[in-house]
């Protein structure tokens, strides 16, 4: 088949992304639905300073996010705070962060860098911004 053919030439391509997005320090990572056929899949986008990689998964939990960045991904990673089963994002509840960004002209990632900071320095993530 074409499309086959296709996909044997573009695979080196395709681990090369891949590759970048894992060597990546800076991550932003998100997955919407996406149907396969009649079967409903899941399209995971990562989108890194050097790189962006598609790749379309079965679930939308931490193992298809694991598959594509590996469980060890050691980098900042930014998506949209659906936790996958976990209520906490680097250390933040969820709900703390989505009321802190409500009311206050704060970005993620300064949130993220005000409680990395403070880790660093043994406080609690729970500071004031």
């Amino acid at each position: 088949m074409p499309g086959q053919r296709v996909a044997r030439k573009a695979e080196a391509t395709w681990h090369a992304l891949r590759d970048a997005a894992r060597r990546s320090t800076l991550a932003h990572m998100d997955e919407t639905g996406w149907k396969v056929g009649a079967r409903l899949r899941w399209l995971w986008a990562v989108l890194t300073g050097q790189a962006t990689f598609c790749e379309i998964l079965p679930g939308r939990g931490f193992a298809e996010a694991a598959a594509i960045l590996e469980a060890e991904y050691a980098g900042w990673l930014i998506h949209d705070g659906w936790g996958g089963g976990s209520d906490t994002v680097g250390g933040a509840d969820i709900m703390e962060v989505k009321e802190l960004l409500s009311h206050r002209n704060a970005t993620t990632t300064q949130i993220y860098d005000k409680r990395r900071r403070a880790a660093r320095e043994g406080a609690s993530y729970k500071m004031p911004l």
